[in-house]
C-alpha cells in the first residue's frame, strides 16, 4: 500500500501567532501531519530565523509551503530568501485562519502550486465586511 505524501506546511510569524494559528486549525480539523510552526520572538535574530526555516525543511521529500504573517517583516524576508534557494518551496504571506484551514483540508491530491492558488482565494474570501451580511437580498443569506 503506497502512502500518499502531503505538502508540508510551515507557518512562520512574529510572536506566537504561528503556534496559535496551528492550534486553532487543529481544534477544527484535528491533528495534522507535516505542519510546522516557527515563532520569531523579539530576542531572535534573522540568522536564527533563517536557520530554523532550513531546519523545518529537513527530510523534505516533496513540496512545501511557507506561510508568513506580513509582507516585508522579518519572517517574510527570511522565508523569501529560503524559498528562492529551495526547489519545490512556495511562500505565501498574509496568512489567516480561513486560508490555513483550506490548505490543510485540501492538500491531499493537490500540488503545492495548486494549493497556493486555492488558499489565497480562501484567505481573501474569509475577509468579510459583515455590516450587510444578513440584509435582505444578500447572496450569502440565501
Amino acid at each position: 500500500m503506497e502512502v500518499s505524501k502531503v505538502t508540508r506546511i510551515i507557518i512562520a510569524t512574529h510572536g506566537k501567532l504561528a503556534q496559535e494559528l496551528a492550534n486553532a486549525a487543529e481544534m477544527i480539523c484535528g491533528r495534522q501531519e507535516e505542519l510546522i510552526t516557527i515563532s520569531f520572538m523579539p530576542s531572535d535574530g534573522i540568522e536564527d530565523l533563517t536557520s530554523r526555516l532550513y531546519k523545518a525543511l529537513d527530510g523534505l521529500e516533496d513540496e512545501a509551503i511557507i506561510f508568513t504573517d506580513v509582507f516585508g517583516g522579518s519572517p517574510f524576508n527570511a522565508a523569501s530568501v529560503v524559498s528562492l534557494k529551495t526547489q519545490g518551496l512556495y511562500h505565501v504571506t498574509g496568512v489567516n485562519l480561513p486560508m490555513l484551514l483550506e490548505v490543510l483540508t485540501t492538500r491531499e491530491g493537490h500540488t503545492a502550486e495548486e494549493l497556493v492558488e486555492i488558499c489565497i482565494k480562501a484567505g481573501k474570501d474569509g475577509v468579510i465586511d459583515t455590516r450587510g451580511l444578513f440584509s435582505r437580498g444578500n447572496e450569502r443569506c440565501r
